[in-house]
């Protein structure tokens, strides 16, 4: 299983649509996001272990900490989002203009070259 991801992946940057500065935010959001997804539930089991104590007053303290980092979360998620989204369009655009530079630049010759029947043949192997 992982190395149908591995390959999947090989196969994406292969295409040689990506822009690094836009795979670098992505993955950097990606990570922040998840470090910061992470801090959540960490954060409630500080808050029960206060309440079952009785501290109270750090309790509200310890609590005004989850909504800031609930914060925080929603801004990297966003991020995260917003570069996806970037990275989407210019990869989409990127493959588009490789796909119509393809298509414009066919050489009418190439069946000088190579045999008509190779080329029937090739298209009808296994």
């Amino acid at each position: 299983m992982l190395k149908s991801y591995i390959d999947l992946v090989k196969m994406y940057f292969s295409l040689g649509a990506n822009n690094k500065v836009m795979l670098v935010k992505l993955f950097m959001y990606a990570l922040l996001r998840n470090l910061s997804y992470l801090l959540l539930p960490w954060i409630t089991s500080i808050i029960v272990d206060q309440a079952t104590a009785g501290q109270y007053h750090e309790m509200i303290r310890t609590v005004m900490y989850f909504f800031m980092a609930g914060m925080v979360y929603t801004v990297f998620y966003h991020q995260y989002i917003c570069a996806n989204t970037n990275n989407t369009c210019y990869v989409h655009n990127k493959l588009q203009e490789l796909i119509m530079e393809k298509i414009t630049s066919y050489d009418e010759d190439f069946t000088k070259n190579i045999s008509v029947p190779y080329i029937i043949n090739t298209g009808f192997r296994q």
